[in-house]
């Protein structure tokens, strides 16, 4: 048994796992969320020698956070990613970045993991966003488009029937991606749907994001998918989202705000284009989603 006085920072769906490594250690004490990290996260003080974070990017963010300057160890059982990047998100009326030492990656010998299908799916889309807003990144390089294509092919695998293990695997290339050259513009529209309108982070991304590889492109990754163009990705994530998630058209969603609201993070400047990305831009490449939920 570790003399290790520890905390372990899990989800509802992560408690067991949870429960059965705080065995092997002598002094554990367990912070069960149900939420993404806010400004409260940040006064948690750390009073343990490790700090460790079992389950998604929420709960690794909060690990993160809770941590302060010292290295989480990181259970990942999504794709969020969080376990490969030195940052972590806090929310509240806005969004911001703090930066944290890169968590300890550990992954999980039990991939007997249970995850709900929205979930499943909502991490899937939030990992595809993270891939191929890195390969638009103005800060890409040879190995983040490495970490991004190896992410779309166990993305694609997951897709196909594969296991947790490659939806794991996929977040945590994804999230070397994204460490390299952070997100862009799918992620800045994004936040304003969930802070707005309360749609969750990974399906915010899953609304908005084939609307984009239309128009950026999506590197001929669509093989891995196994779909004979991008046109047909596109279409099948597009309706793929319908089936597990909230009815956007009772939210009567303000696009014009939301798009105003994207310009808030200068990390929308980064998206690779011939020409400056403006409000006018990204209201044409969501046109026919405006419609649609109108």
């Amino acid at each position: 048994m570790k003399t290790k006085k520890v905390l372990i920072v899990h989800s509802k769906s992560t408690e067991a796992s949870a429960k059965k490594l705080g065995l092997q250690y002598y002094d554990s004490t367990f912070l069960c969320i149900s939420g993404v990290p806010s400004e409260y996260t940040t006064d948690i003080s750390n009073e343990y020698e490790q700090v460790i974070g079992v389950g998604g990017g929420s709960v690794i963010d909060t690990a993160k956070l809770i941590s302060k300057d010292k290295r989480i160890i990181a259970i990942p059982t999504t794709a969020a990613g969080a376990c490969m990047t030195t940052y972590a998100t806090v929310w509240g009326e806005s969004k911001r970045s703090i930066t944290t030492k890169k968590p300890i990656l550990v992954m999980p010998k039990d991939l007997k993991i249970k995850l709900p299908i929205t979930i499943q799916l909502s991490t899937m889309f939030d990992a595809l966003s993270h891939s191929f807003e890195s390969l638009w990144s103005t800060n890409s390089n040879s190995s983040s488009k490495l970490s991004s294509c190896l992410a779309v092919k166990d993305l694609g695998k997951f897709y196909q029937g594969g296991s947790i293990k490659h939806l794991i695997s996929g977040g945590n290339h994804a999230g070397e991606a994204i460490e390299v050259t952070k997100t862009n513009i799918v992620h800045a529209v994004s936040y304003p749907l969930t802070l707005k309108y309360g749609i969750s982070h990974g399906l915010a991304c899953a609304l908005v994001l084939p609307y984009f590889i239309t128009y950026f492109g999506d590197h001929a990754l669509h093989t891995h998918f196994k779909h004979r163009d991008s046109d047909s990705l596109v279409w099948h994530l597009k309706h793929m989202f319908p089936y597990y998630a909230i009815d956007v058209k009772l939210l009567k969603i303000d696009w014009k705000y939301v798009i105003h609201k994207a310009f808030r993070y200068d990390k929308i400047y980064t998206t690779q284009h011939k020409h400056k990305i403006s409000e006018n831009m990204i209201y044409e490449i969501i046109y026919e989603l405006i419609k649609e939920t109108a």
